[in-house]
């Protein structure tokens, strides 16, 4: 889900700046990154029961931001 929004973000800003080249190294990156982390997410949601998956991502997703507000 994030992979489409990066390229999008990307592509407004080389619309906005096209002599903006150093940013794409970045781009590629972060687009396979997602990519890959929503395959894996997929192939994970579909071997366990999903509501047990969706309890533990929401977990996870509470505990980051927690860590977050103590750390900062």
């Amino acid at each position: 889900m994030s992979a489409p929004l990066v390229l999008a973000s990307s592509a407004y800003l080389f619309w906005k700046n096209p002599l903006l080249i150093a940013g794409w190294p970045s781009l590629i990156s972060s687009f396979l990154a997602g990519l890959i982390s929503l395959s894996f997410l997929m192939k994970l949601a579909e071997k366990m029961n999903f509501y047990r998956f969706a309890l533990i991502f929401a977990l996870l997703c509470f505990a980051g931001g927690i860590i977050g507000l103590i750390v900062y």
